[in-house]
């Protein structure tokens, strides 16, 4: 079993959910026709738009995260007897619901891409020759 964790690195957030969308509560036509083509887009004036409902995260913050992930339980190769992940990826990203969103490849968590995503692949394909045999 494996486990995906995105990073959020981006350092302000607008916040769709639970701010932009909140306005349109009896007009959901109005905000799916002229804010979500707009979300991801590059649009800046989406900042301008919703200041109220930006987020501004701290620098500690995704370190602050994985830290919490890591807490997951992990198992060792070939114990499926024990409850726990065989891997867990951890991928940092920017995602801000304005810009495009990207790979965060240089980042303060000293995670390579890459090399992290390899690792992954090496270890479940070791686990699954164990359990299997192979």
């Amino acid at each position: 079993m494996g486990a995906t964790v995105m990073v959020g690195m981006a350092e302000r957030v607008l916040n769709i959910p639970d701010g932009v969308k909140s306005h349109f509560k009896k007009r959901v036509r109005e905000f799916e026709d002229t804010v979500v083509p707009r979300l991801s887009s590059g649009d800046q004036k989406l900042w301008e738009d919703f200041p109220e409902d930006i987020s501004e995260n701290r620098v500690n913050d995704p370190v602050q995260t994985m830290k919490k992930f890591q807490a997951l339980p992990t198992r060792k190769i070939g114990l499926t007897h024990v409850k726990g992940y065989d891997y867990i990826l951890y991928v940092p990203v920017f995602i801000d619901n304005v810009n495009l969103p990207f790979l965060a490849r240089e980042n303060n968590l000293g995670i390579d891409i890459d090399a992290e995503y390899q690792k992954m692949l090496e270890r479940i394909c070791a686990a699954y020759r164990t359990r299997w045999h192979l």
